[in-house]
């Protein structure tokens, strides 16, 4: 997700106006009364996805006491039918951004990695800008996408060693390393990469004797990693009113594992994670936490959460480590967080700092639109503030 500019954040800000009038009129009343019941809830969430034409989605709310619901919607898989429920796990796309910093800080913490030296060094080779030789890339600046590294393809029509591959001047901004923030997919798999040579193990080993073990959830780096009992929804593309098209399936995501070469790949942080409800649950808990977890000390919690304008060598990112931010887009709620949408998927975790309750959202097929943040998951995350309210 690329960070909102100011006229993205006035145009945001009037839609969910306008969203919370709509629903003050009927749903505000239901809602936000002392005693509202989930059924409500289930009511609009099943209105809004079905004027967006969605295939199936679930949305789990964490509330600031730690309590969480999980709302269902539509099918898993059109062909046969399988009908989503609270087991049903999604990709969830560049969200995988977000969870997996969870990983890397985590290997700071262990003094495994830093996140302001020089990337080369755990690599084995030179990695510069070609048109700053002098300059260093950092972690930070991978996580903060102000490396200088254009969100080009991450794997060459041309298979190339990924060494050989960031000498190409091509893939680079004539900006100095740190200076702009440019969303950069490549940028995001080179971080996992760096992570593994630090960790000794692929992503996924490392996440899930980190993260994901300790957390209790299931969640995975691709379908041939998650258990064989789990149901996987397929991905949709959506052009209403046309029929969904299937873009993806479990079988479709088994065979990307031959793009995973530990140590060697620059795909796997990317958007490849697969995760249930529980996952996005546990997710929201680690980033909105107020004290020491288990996983991540509260210090690199907030460190993720701060805005990274001005640290270390990054000068103009407008953004955390790998989180943006929502600011005064949804009246009473600064969110911190990420936006997912590929193929015709689109996923949403954020949180509020300020009282730990958050907010996952996964779609496998919608109708998707071209604004940064997307128009179902504006209108779903105005729905979750709303029923986080009370």
């Amino acid at each position: 997700m690329r960070n909102l500019s100011d006229t993205d954040t006035v145009i945001l800000k009037k839609k969910t106006e306008r969203i919370k009038a709509g629903f003050a009129l009927s749903a505000a009343e239901k809602i936000k009364r002392s005693k509202r019941n989930s059924d409500d809830v289930q009511m609009y969430f099943e209105q809004i996805l079905k004027a967006h034409h969605a295939v199936g989605a679930s949305m789990v709310l964490v509330h600031a006491d730690g309590g969480q619901e999980v709302f269902c919607y539509g099918k898993a898989r059109c062909h046969p039918k399988v009908i989503v429920d609270r087991q049903t796990c999604f990709r969830i796309a560049s969200v995988t951004k977000l969870v997996s910093t969870f990983g890397i800080l985590a290997l700071a913490e262990d003094g495994l990695l830093s996140l302001d030296e020089d990337i080369s060094g755990l690599l084995g080779f030179r990695v510069c800008n070609p048109h700053f030789p002098g300059q260093k890339v950092t972690l930070r600046m991978l996580l903060t996408h102000t490396s200088g590294i254009r969100n080009v393809e991450l794997v060459s029509k041309t298979p190339k060693p990924l060494e050989e591959r960031l000498k190409d001047p091509e893939i680079w901004c004539e900006t100095f390393p740190g200076e702009n923030f440019l969303y950069s997919n490549l940028a995001a798999g080179l971080a996992g990469t760096v992570a593994e040579h630090a960790g000794g193990c692929d992503f996924n080993t490392l996440m899930q004797k980190r993260v994901f073990g300790p957390l209790g959830v299931c969640a995975a780096y691709g379908a041939h990693l998650m258990p064989g009992d789990r149901m996987i929804a397929d991905g949709y593309s959506v052009h209403w009113p046309l029929p969904p098209i299937k873009k993806y399936d479990a079988i479709y995501q088994s065979g990307q594992k031959d793009m995973e070469q530990y140590g060697l790949n620059a795909v796997t942080t990317v958007g490849r994670l697969i995760t249930d409800p529980d996952g996005m649950a546990a997710f929201i808990h680690l980033l909105g936490a107020r004290e020491d977890t288990g996983i991540l000390k509260l210090e690199s919690i907030k460190e993720m959460r701060t805005c990274q304008d001005g640290i270390s060598g990054v000068i103009h990112a407008g953004r955390g480590l790998n989180v943006s931010f929502l600011h005064g887009i949804i009246p009473g709620h600064d969110l911190v967080g990420h936006q997912g949408v590929a193929y015709g998927m689109c996923s949403e975790l954020f949180v509020d700092p300020s009282n730990g309750s958050g907010i996952g959202i996964m779609i496998n097929g919608v109708q998707l639109d071209h604004n940064v943040l997307q128009g179902v998951g504006v209108e779903l995350l105005t729905l979750g503030c709303l029923a986080l309210e009370h």
